[in-house]
């Protein structure tokens, strides 16, 4: 096994305090509009900018490259899958599996604000009520997006379907 050297350790140090925050967020985050999101947000700035500047200035060297480049991309995922069994932080997740719903019964989501009559059979107590701009606003989300939306939701119209299909 290889010593950590150089500049490694400092990175997996900030590695592992992003994980430890991200966790630590997805306990602490238990509705929408939950202030502990900025301060955690705030915390994972400080090793994210160690990691950052530290990814920065190190000596640029092809055979550590793409170890570097694998170990920011599994913490990023793992960050990310930490927070898939968690509250969503923003309600535009139900807006996405909504739009899959409104699409899944032959109607075009750009037509209709989800507060309109025509829509009344799709509503529900576990979706609809946490539709962002439910009242003033059609879909906003461009046509690709639409057919993840509507794709997602024919597997599962859970949150956490939605969320793990962000993720991928």
């Amino acid at each position: 096994m290889k010593r950590l050297t150089g500049l490694d350790w400092p990175l997996w140090a900030s590695a592992v305090c992003l994980l430890a925050l991200s966790l630590a967020g997805a306990v602490a985050i238990t509705h929408f509009d939950d202030p502990n999101v900025g301060f955690v947000l705030l915390l994972q700035s400080a090793p994210y900018a160690v990691a950052a500047w530290l990814v920065v200035c190190g000596k640029p060297d092809t055979a550590t490259g793409g170890r570097a480049l694998a170990s920011i991309l599994i913490v990023g995922l793992a960050m990310r899958l930490l927070l898939l069994p968690g509250t969503p932080i923003s309600t535009d997740i139900f807006r996405y599996i909504w739009d899959g719903r409104v699409q899944a019964a032959g109607i075009n989501p750009y037509l209709y604000l989800p507060s309109d009559a025509a829509l009344t059979d799709l509503r529900d107590s576990a979706i609809y009520p946490y539709i962002n701009r439910a009242d003033y606003a059609p879909t906003i989300y461009p046509p690709a997006s639409q057919m993840i939306f509507y794709l997602v939701t024919r597997i599962s119209e859970a949150p956490v379907a939605m969320k793990a299909a962000m993720v991928a």
